[in-house]
């Protein structure tokens, strides 16, 4: 107040269709980790380690959320918040394109790829932090992201590993970057001007991974990969009047980097095909009680 800020705090919903397997592989290393803390013949050391993975418990973080939320709602905190249908990312991401907001403040590098406008990395106690402005990304001279769009800023997170799809084994962000920028010509390649660019991109990929994938790997892979551009680029949000909407209507903002590609522009034909990866809508009445924090995106309890 002081300084005149004011502040929106955006809490994650539920879990997207396309990463309920990762979230469902993080809770088995969370139990298999609770196991080793509970196990008295385990050192201390190792006791200790596992407790730091295993993290708190499904009640404990429940019971915080909720306290959380009443502390926010109080007379003498009274900060605004809101509840994300699914996850807080592409929700922050919405409201820093259409300019809701003036900054993000964040850990998640994930934000870039989604194409948020201004985000501030590492705030310490000192107020100070790492700030990040979409529209001088192409200033960096030691790892060039010039001419890239948002769609193609959005593929090269997703082909370096993300939350919904890990990276190829041998594939990181400098590997990604430089498949993109060829695949999608932006510094030039050697393809027919026809070539899909995703096909390019996975043809590139396969080439520099370090590992050798089968027929079947390959179509789980580009299967879960066009999920996870989705997610980027499509994601369901809020909209600022309480609706449940997809973030860059594919009706009316579908990237045409990526709809040369079949696969893709037959995943991307029709809402259902979009909501089983990212998720279905909540109607109107719902949407607001869920953006409110009254019911549990996960639970509708």
């Amino acid at each position: 107040n002081d300084c005149g800020v004011k502040v929106l705090v955006v809490f994650d919903g539920n879990t997207p269709p396309c990463k309920i397997e990762a979230c469902n592989h993080r809770k088995t290393l969370r139990k298999d980790a609770a196991d080793i803390q509970e196990n008295e013949n385990e050192s201390p050391s190792s006791r200790l380690k596992a407790a730091r993975r295993a993290g708190a418990t499904k009640a404990l973080a429940t019971n915080m959320h909720i306290l959380l939320l009443q502390s926010l709602r109080s007379a003498d905190v009274n900060i605004p918040f809101m509840v994300a249908p699914y996850e807080a990312d592409g929700q922050l991401a919405y409201l820093s394109r259409e300019g809701f907001v003036d900054l993000l403040i964040t850990e998640d590098s994930d934000l870039i790829g989604y194409g948020s406008r201004s985000i501030l990395f590492k705030l310490n106690n000192e107020n100070y932090g790492d700030l990040y402005l979409r529209r001088d990304l192409g200033a960096c001279q030691t790892f060039r992201l010039t001419n890239f769009s948002d769609a193609a800023l959005a593929t090269a997170f997703v082909a370096a590993g993300c939350d919904y799809l890990p990276s190829l084994p041998g594939i990181g962000i400098v590997k990604a970057r430089n498949a993109v920028a060829s695949a999608f010509m932006i510094e030039g390649g050697n393809y027919g001007p026809s070539d899909p660019s995703l096909e390019r991109l996975f043809h590139l990929l396969y080439q520099a991974t370090t590992h050798k994938l089968s027929g079947d790997d390959r179509d789980e892979y580009e299967k879960k990969f066009l999920a996870a551009l989705l997610m980027y680029r499509h994601s369901i949000v809020f909209t600022i009047d309480g609706r449940c909407a997809f973030c860059n209507d594919p009706s009316t903002t579908s990237d045409p980097e990526f709809l040369s590609y079949p696969p893709y522009k037959n995943l991307i034909s029709n809402d259902e095909n979009i909501e089983q990866c990212v998720g279905q809508k909540y109607d109107d009445q719902i949407s607001h009680i869920i953006m409110g924090g009254w019911l549990n995106a996960r639970t509708l309890k």
